[in-house]
């Protein structure tokens, strides 16, 4: 009897432990390796607006981390995450740690305006609203900033690539052509009001002094001042090269750069010569003055520089980039620096040292002038799109796709839309 029974101990035991192994080693239907059971959480996944994101909504391990894209279809923008996601990152990575259903929410402009060709020129803003920009369709255009209609359209005799200037009250919008024409416009109807004949293509972009001077160059060598009212000459100043860029007037000194490879620091009032200084190539870029009255400015030997604005002896700084130097400079709030290169980079330098930030890479040229607000770089480049970058670290919020190279500058409204032209021949208001 006692046999009999040690005996079904025995065959107790190893059956028992024979089933304990076998349910461990097939993993307890779901369970990990460890005897613990394996979590899947299912993450949903959709779009808002015209785009569409990837992968497809399904069921992930517990912790997997899944990477997704949004792609926005033409003429749309991938603008933010919204759900279980924020922020703009695209792609951007999720741990699932737990169910989450994430929308890609897209945008369209909020208008668009169509010319007859590209748009290489920034547009300038009124505080009425209205937008000022030429085309290569050889016109000048005000645009309605609520709705991108046309209020009118003023003709000249060949392409304009220069950007307008307004007067202080508004009245007057000035432009240069490549008809050799500087004009004078009225806001109210789109009237001529006068031009002035050059001996060269206009493709710079005129200032606007205090006492209503309007300050411009030109393809036949010269700086020209030209009383506002009237259009006549007031005084004109020989340099070495076409003048492509925009000067800037500070404190009675205007500041140019010349394609003979020179910035020049002249008198307001005269013309009279202050000062200049060589650099390595032509120079297309427009200074920009800080408050310490330091010039910044791009050339097309593919350097940065700060230029003492009293004293052109010698560089405050200088910052080599990859290639040619076409964009110009924007002087965020805190003195940083803000400019395109030509080997597809978008930089930010400490203003006093010349020291990089953070550069930022575009798929082509970055010619376009940069501008800054609340705390964004706004920008364009030549692989046909336009960036939203943080300020601060230049990371990037969004972009959005054109057809056309973006050459010329954005500018921002009184709500902080963006308005800016690209070569595809239209003119795009797009929210922050």
């Amino acid at each position: 009897m006692r046999d009999k029974q040690t005996v079904k101990k025995i065959l107790s035991f190893f059956i028992g432990t024979s089933l304990g192994l076998l349910l461990s080693s097939c993993g307890g239907g779901g369970s990990s390796g460890d005897g613990e059971e394996t979590r899947t959480y299912t993450l949903t996944l959709s779009s808002q607006g015209s785009g569409s994101v990837t992968p497809v909504s399904g069921e992930y391990d517990e912790d997997e981390r899944v990477t997704i894209t949004a792609t926005a279809e033409a003429g749309w923008r991938f603008h933010h995450w919204s759900g279980d996601l924020s922020g703009s990152t695209n792609p951007t990575t999720v741990r699932m740690s737990d169910d989450k259903t994430i929308t890609a929410v897209f945008d369209e402009p909020l208008w668009v305006f169509s010319a007859g060709d590209g748009f290489g020129a920034t547009p300038v803003i009124g505080s009425d609203g209205i937008i000022y920009i030429g085309s290569k369709d050889y016109s000048l255009y005000a645009l309605d900033g609520t709705t991108g209609e046309e209020v009118w359209e003023f003709p000249t005799g060949n392409y304009v690539n220069s950007s307008p200037a307004l007067s202080a009250d508004e009245a007057t919008v000035y432009v240069g052509s490549a008809d050799t024409n500087v004009y004078a416009v009225s806001t109210a109807d789109g009237s001529e009001l006068w031009s002035q004949a050059t001996g060269g293509i206009v493709y710079g972009s005129p200032a606007v002094d205090e006492d209503g001077t309007v300050y411009i160059g030109s393809n036949d060598d010269k700086l020209y001042a030209l009383a506002g009212a009237t259009g006549d000459v007031t005084w004109t100043a020989d340099v070495d090269g076409s003048i492509t860029g925009r000067p800037a007037v500070v404190n009675d000194v205007v500041y140019v750069g010349s394609w003979g490879g020179r910035v020049y620091a002249f008198n307001a009032a005269n013309g009279a010569l202050i000062n200049s200084f060589a650099t390595g190539n032509f120079i297309h870029s427009s200074p920009a003055v800080g408050d310490s009255g330091t010039v910044y400015i791009g050339s097309c030997d593919g350097t940065v520089y700060a230029l003492d604005g009293a004293d052109f002896s010698d560089s405050l700084w200088e910052f080599a980039t990859g290639d040619e130097v076409w964009s110009s400079p924007a002087i965020g709030p805190d003195g940083t620096i803000y400019i395109g290169s030509n080997d597809d980079k978008l930089y930010a330098l400490d203003g006093a040292t010349g020291d990089e930030i953070w550069e930022f890479t575009t798929g082509d040229d970055v010619m376009s002038d940069p501008v800054v607000a609340d705390g964004v770089v706004y920008f364009g480049s030549n692989d046909y799109k336009l960036y939203a970058l943080d300020a601060d670290t230049g990371d990037k919020i969004w972009e959005f796709a054109t057809d056309g190279e973006i050459v010329g500058g954005p500018a921002i409204d009184a709500d902080g839309n963006i308005i800016f032209g690209s070569g595809d021949g239209t003119v795009y208001a797009l929210t922050p």
